[in-house]
């Protein structure tokens, strides 16, 4: 009886499942960089510790930073139980770069989400010679914290920044 069941169950799941949408292609390289893009939504993720680069700027895990070098200022965010240190340097001048809470509000049609910003610092310049590591905490799903900056073109570009629950990578999401 238990055997019929299980067949059963999983015939059902193989006609339920034959009929999904495959959805958005995402490309994985030999370095585990994954890059996927749909309408505002840019998403860059890696182990790696230069593939997360969101516009002009490019953030990482502190200890996934080869060399490691002391050429960075550093600001303390949140040092809970849930603290990371993240560490972002430019790949061209930035201007206005501050880091700011996120609290979601909305959703809009397209699925791109709508969030409340707070300022909780304004470093001003970041440039390709100085760094900047900041430690902060990622306690659920959600995204808590991001980056908002102006780039070389005069863009001003926002990026939520959250840890993946796949792997524990870096993901950094541009929203408007």
């Amino acid at each position: 009886m238990k055997h019929r069941y299980f067949i059963l169950v999983l015939t059902s799941l193989l006609i339920l499942t034959a009929g999904c949408d495959k959805g958005t292609n995402i490309s994985i390289t030999d370095d585990e960089t994954i890059s996927m893009s749909e309408s505002e939504n840019k998403v860059v993720s890696s182990k790696s510790s230069t593939a997360n680069v969101a516009g002009g700027v490019s953030a990482d895990w502190e200890e996934n930073v080869v060399g490691n070098e002391r050429n960075y200022d550093e600001f303390f965010v949140d040092t809970s139980e849930y603290s990371r240190r993240v560490l972002f340097t430019a790949n061209e001048y930035v201007t206005d770069f501050k880091v700011v809470s996120l609290a979601m509000e909305d959703v809009k049609e397209d699925g791109t989400p709508v969030y409340r910003t707070e300022v909780v610092y304004n470093h001003g310049e970041l440039t390709p010679e100085r760094g900047l590591l900041v430690t902060l905490a990622f306690p659920g799903d959600m995204p808590s914290y991001g980056i908002i900056y102006t780039d070389e073109n005069s863009n001003e570009r926002h990026f939520a920044i959250q840890e993946s629950g796949k792997d524990g990578s870096l993901v950094m999401m541009e929203y408007k």
